[in-house]
């Protein structure tokens, strides 16, 4: 069986889970900001590079369509991806639901309809204007968080087992169609599942693989808490007191096992 083939990940949502309709809203209007700017980074270690300057526009594509303009600080019409660009945001977030749509007469539960095709169409503009893209898989028909996660109504009756396959044909479905737009953090992201069991992401989030639940959950849960020592550690300021040479690392993972990938070790 593909190591993909169980794939959990990381999620991050807020919201209220709803059944509703479509609302078209009124046209408004709002001054834009003659700066944006982002506070409290100064002297932090952003050694791989800037950190995300980013912004949620999911509702955008619902927004145009029901007449909203969006104009640049000059008043010039302009699209808002350019503008957002232009004003330093470097990643934009866009939340993915599986079938945001009343099963018997198709009206979208609104919330900026963030289906897969939506999800697409703002891959697709964030590559043409330059941006970062970060994917936040919801695997709901509409808003989850962490504490309460509705099931797909399609994936209502299913067992775990088929659950989690349909959790990897969904993810990786929709990551090959934003992928083939050019958003670089999910190419980058499917790139890496291809090679290594998890893939992990600065203000991201982590996806992880593995044969089963068991395995997939157990191997996330075990990089966070190591992520949560190695920042304990290094915020007391404190040089590290215990070591583990390459050769004892080694043995370890030859007892248990394990093999190591040679590459990662100095």
């Amino acid at each position: 069986m593909n190591m993909l083939k169980k794939c959990a990940a990381v999620l991050t949502a807020c919201g209220l889970l709803l059944n509703g309709t479509s609302v078209r809203l009124p046209v408004q209007t709002a001054a834009a900001a003659e700066t944006v700017t982002f506070s409290g980074l100064e002297g932090l270690p952003f050694a791989n590079g800037d950190p995300f300057k980013g912004v949620d526009v999911s509702s955008v594509i619902s927004l145009e369509n029901s007449g909203v303009k969006f104009y640049d600080r000059s008043g010039r019409e302009r699209d808002l991806f350019v503008t957002l660009k232009s004003a330093g945001v470097n990643t934009v977030r866009v939340r993915v639901w599986n079938d945001p749509y009343n099963s018997s007469t198709r009206e979208n539960y609104g919330g900026g309809i963030c289906d897969q095709n939506v999800a697409v169409q703002i891959a697709k503009r964030c590559a043409d204007a330059g941006l970062k893209l970060l994917v936040d898989f919801h695997y709901s028909d509409f808003w989850a968080d962490p504490g309460k996660q509705r099931a797909p109504k399609a994936w209502a009756n299913y067992s775990v087992s088929q659950k989690a396959d349909a959790i990897y044909d969904f993810t990786l479905d929709t990551l090959k169609k934003i992928g083939a737009t050019g958003a670089d953090i999910a190419m980058a992201t499917s790139e890496l599942m291809k090679t290594y069991q998890a893939a992990i992401w600065a203000q991201h989030g982590l996806f992880a693989s593995g044969p089963d639940f068991d395995i997939t959950f157990g191997l996330a849960h075990t990089i966070e808490k190591s992520a949560e020592v190695y920042v304990k550690v290094l915020s007391t300021g404190q040089p590290i007191l215990q070591t583990i040479t390459d050769d004892a690392l080694r043995a370890i993972a030859k007892d248990f096992g394990v093999q190591l990938n040679e590459a990662f070790l100095d």
